[in-house]
This record gives structure tokens, sequence and C-alpha cells, in this order.
């Protein structure tokens, strides 16, 4: 029965291994230079939807079972690698459908906006979404849209 759980994740991780570099090539592709002129419009749709909430219902949640058990790895694929962001404020900046079913979420830290992270958040039941994998995205903006996220009037988009 281990061997099968195991069997399980590996192939789990080779799925979300293939499914971030088709969306790391998607988003470098889809992604317009000028998005930061769109951005009121494209946040407001963003958070318009639960994903945010569940994105910071998730990290708090690592947040707490870290301190439980700091030997304990979340169950998040690559998820340990990144326990030091879960505390961090985060906008979210792109929302995607993934094929493989959820949503791919691309987020940005409050404290390194040059940093740009993917998520794939999983739906489990009716409005409640399950963080199943992170990892680090190549910067892909520049100057003008860190400049823009960093308005006063974006303030209220970082939890």
């Amino acid at each position: 029965m281990i061997v099968q759980f195991l069997s399980v994740i590996n192939t789990m991780k080779k799925l979300a291994y293939y499914a971030t570099i088709f969306f790391i090539i998607r988003t470098i592709i889809s992604l317009p230079v000028s998005y930061a002129s769109n951005l009121d419009n494209r946040l407001g749709e963003i958070y318009s939807t639960i994903i945010p909430g569940e994105i910071r219902r998730n990290f708090d949640q690592y947040i707490r079972q870290h301190q439980d058990c700091p030997e304990c790895k979340p169950m998040v694929i690559d998820g340990d690698e990144f326990i030091d962001i879960y505390s961090k404020k985060f906008m979210v900046i792109d929302l995607k459908n993934n094929s493989f079913g959820g949503i791919w979420a691309v987020i940005t830290m409050k404290e390194d906006r040059q940093q740009f992270f993917q998520l794939w958040l999983y739906d489990i039941e009716e409005n409640v979404y399950a963080l199943r994998s992170i990892s680090k995205l190549i910067s892909i903006r520049d100057n003008e849209f860190i400049n823009e996220i960093s308005a006063i009037k974006y303030n209220d988009f970082w939890l």
C-alpha cells in the first residue's frame, strides 16, 4: 500500500512538472506586454472570484501545520521549498483553467514584486480549493508592471 501511495505521488509530481512547463510557455506567449494598462479590469475579475481568499486560506493552513509539526512537509508538490512565502502578502495577477482540473494562479509577493509563483489549486468541493503545487516562475514582467502593482490604489489586493 505504501508503494502504491509513493507511486501515485511520483505520478502527480510528473504531471505537475509537465503541466508547469506547459503553463509557463502558455503564460509567456499569452500575457501581453501592456498587461499593466488592463490591470484594473483584470484584478477586478480575479478578485471577484474566491480564488485569492482560498490561496490565503491554504497558506494560513500550512503555516499552522508547520507550527504544530515543523518536521512535517506540506502535502503540496514542492510546497516545502516555499514555506517562507506562505506568511507574506501576495497579489494574484493571473488565473487560468488547468486542463487537469482546477485553476492555475500566478502570484507575486509584496516584499519582492519581481518574483512570481505559479500555484495549482484544485477544487475539492464547491467553493473550496486545495493547493496542489507551487513553483517559481521566471520573471516575465517589466518595470512598468512592477510600478503599476505598487500603486496605492492596489493596496487592497495584497492578501
